[in-house]
């Protein structure tokens, strides 16, 4: 689908931190990856499902303007069913699809870009954000988004 709305992504993107994250901490982290078996079940490893390079998105709220700006973006794209234990006896009171995204992209990748700070970047003060966190913010919307298909049948 996006490849149709001429965006270009990457579908687990390994590799998506170089260039954003500073040395020596990159290079660790990059031989780490390249002395796993797997890149992408590595041990600290963050593979996003889907990195887009230039996704589109509008000027930011201060200038107000109507021009379309591309963006490094990075996604997860999940399959949800709608059951009991997702949405409770009421499918209208919440959404789970909206508590994952939430938990997504406030929880699971800050949690993950502190390990990766911790584990390659341990030399920096303990008060600062470190390197790899810095990275996370320079995604759209400091993070990752939630691509979700629900099934619905119960």
């Amino acid at each position: 689908m996006m490849r149709l709305c001429g965006i270009t992504c990457e579908r687990e993107a390994v590799n998506f931190l170089f260039g954003k994250v500073p040395e020596p901490y990159i290079t660790s982290y990059g031989n780490h990856l390249a002395a796993a078996q797997s890149r992408t079940k590595a041990a600290h490893a963050v593979v996003p499902d889907l990195h887009a390079t230039n996704f589109p998105a509008r000027g930011s709220a201060a200038n107000q303007t109507s021009l379309q700006q591309s963006v490094e973006a990075i996604f997860e794209v999940k399959t949800m069913y709608a059951n009991k234990t997702r949405y409770g006896s009421s499918l209208m009171q919440f959404s789970a699809t909206d508590r994952r995204a939430r938990d997504i992209r406030e929880k699971e990748y800050p949690g993950k870009f502190k390990k990766l700070d911790a584990k390659f970047a341990a030399d920096r003060g303990s008060g600062e954000a470190g390197p790899f966190s810095e990275a996370q913010a320079q995604f759209l919307s400091g993070g990752s988004f939630l691509l979700s298909l629900e099934h619905l049948a119960m």
